[in-house]
């Protein structure tokens, strides 16, 4: 593979036809004794490279359009605890193949991502709802009683007793919605974090942006799935990034 930093800066700048056609703006007063324009196009030049390589995919969609220049370009943004892509993120893969295409020696690392807070709450939700709809199947239960029963299982008779204690109006009579948005809460927020199934998950997202970007035109060899990690999610999504790799010389 090609040295980086400046490897991927030449990968992003060499056009399908091996050129690289570089605009640089150097200013300077001629008359002035004191120019020097040789050292002033050096430092153009590096800040341009640093440019590249420090938002590699910034410069990748710049390649198609100002509107598509943004670091946007390098994340897949998920729904907690889910792995199903959005139209906007399907688009934006879209344009991240147009952009490769045009960069043939580039090539993408996927590593799959999960948030330990907002995946799992998510997941755990998602089990409780399972649990939840296997006890109204065929019962006759109301709503409340059915998430007291789930309750019970976890933190026992006495557990239910003292949490329904809080929302006891008088005998028999309880605040319903307020009882089991409580419970839903706990019994979510006391689940066992399962690192198996997170890892799953974001497999799962990898495969699911592997599989989106070759049914979009992306050569199979420019693209390879790389460790699943933990990340931290943010504005209610959790980012999946991507990376910007440099094919070996014998690659196509």
């Amino acid at each position: 593979m090609l040295g980086l930093p400046f490897g991927l800066a030449l990968a992003l700048l060499e056009d399908a036809n091996g050129q690289i056609k570089v605009a640089l703006p150097v200013t300077g007063d001629l008359s002035d004794p004191q120019f020097r324009f040789w050292p002033l196009v050096g430092q153009v030049i590096r800040n341009f490279f640093f440019k590249v390589v420090s938002s590699p995919f910034a410069f990748l969609g710049s390649v198609l359009g100002s509107e598509s220049g943004t670091d946007e370009l390098g994340y897949v943004r998920f729904q907690p605890g889910q792995a199903v892509l959005t139209d906007a993120e399907r688009q934006k893969l879209a344009t991240l193949v147009r952009g490769m295409e045009q960069r043939p020696a580039l090539k993408l690392e996927i590593k799959g991502a999960f948030d330990p807070d907002m995946d799992w709450k998510a997941l755990a939700a998602q089990a409780l709802a399972g649990n939840y709809a296997q006890l109204r199947a065929g019962s006759s239960r109301t709503e409340s009683q059915l998430y007291q029963m789930l309750y019970q299982r976890s933190f026992g008779i006495r557990g239910l007793w003292s949490l329904a204690r809080k929302y006891k109006n008088r005998p028999g009579q309880y605040q319903e919605n307020a009882f089991i948005t409580e419970i839903r809460r706990q019994l979510i927020e006391s689940a066992p974090a399962d690192h198996a199934a997170m890892s799953s998950l974001a497999t799962e997202r990898a495969k699911v942006v592997h599989e989106a970007l070759l049914s979009l035109g992306l050569d199979m060899g420019k693209v390879t799935l790389g460790a699943v990690h933990s990340t931290r999610g943010s504005m209610g999504s959790v980012a999946m990034e991507l990376t910007l790799t440099v094919a070996n010389d014998g690659e196509p």
